[in-house]
């Protein structure tokens, strides 16, 4: 984040609002790579030269603290199941790059400033008549389970 966004925080008369950005990609069953961005607002933005469609989502954010990431939650509103159809053509785990903003106007520009980026695994998709939800996964890796092995003189002649 910016100083200068620092300071708008902390100022009393400060006109802004917050919006999460995020970005989705996934593979489909014909191997092609996908790439959705969303934004919880009610028009279009515009931040870093992509365009982020509007949609009804909300997230619960991971908590941290010094020695750990907890995993989020995200949900979406999937009222014409265009989305439903999407989950259930990923032929990968989805992938989540989740941004939160700062959205504000400066010299009658709109201005969009990042405060956090943080990439996610979309996992244990669960979807109704009116939402879909994923739990945001931070860190897949330290789940691996790695077989124990020893180097031996047979596995390794190099050691004899």
């Amino acid at each position: 984040m910016t100083n200068g966004a620092k300071r708008r925080i902390v100022r009393t008369d400060t006109e802004a609002s917050f919006p999460y950005l995020i970005v989705i990609t996934y593979k489909d069953s014909l191997g092609v790579v996908h790439t959705e961005r969303y934004v919880n607002a009610d028009v279009a933005k515009v931040y870093d030269g992509q365009t982020y469609n509007p949609m009804y989502f909300s997230v619960t954010p991971p908590s941290m603290d010094n020695s750990s990431v907890t995993d989020g939650k995200l949900s979406f509103s999937v009222i014409d199941n265009n989305f439903i159809e999407k989950i259930r053509d990923a032929q990968e785990r989805m992938k989540c790059i989740f941004v939160a903003v700062m959205d504000y106007e400066e010299n009658g520009n709109e201005v969009i400033e990042e405060i956090e980026t943080m990439s996610f695994t979309l996992v244990k998709a669960k979807w109704n008549e009116t939402e879909a939800s994923f739990d945001m996964l931070y860190d897949d890796r330290m789940n691996l389970n790695v077989p124990l092995d020893v180097a031996t003189v047979l596995k390794v002649p190099a050691l004899g």
